[in-house]
């Protein structure tokens, strides 16, 4: 029984949790605006670089 027991719980925790709605957003957003960037750099905006830097700045901080 203590087999079963320990097979069950390995299952179970090797199942992915569900996504928080939140957290998919929230990294969806931050997507959008990384690839807004490149698309800028990659067009030869001069003044992007500076949001680079502030934006790298910023998710270092977390």
């Amino acid at each position: 029984m203590q087999t079963i027991s320990k097979r069950i719980y390995r299952i179970e925790a090797s199942r992915p949790s569900t996504p928080n709605p939140e957290a998919e957003k929230a990294l969806t957003a931050i997507i959008e605006c990384l690839d807004g960037l490149a698309l800028r750099k990659s067009s030869g905006d001069p003044n992007v670089q500076e949001e680079i830097e502030a934006v790298s700045t910023l998710l270092k901080g977390y």
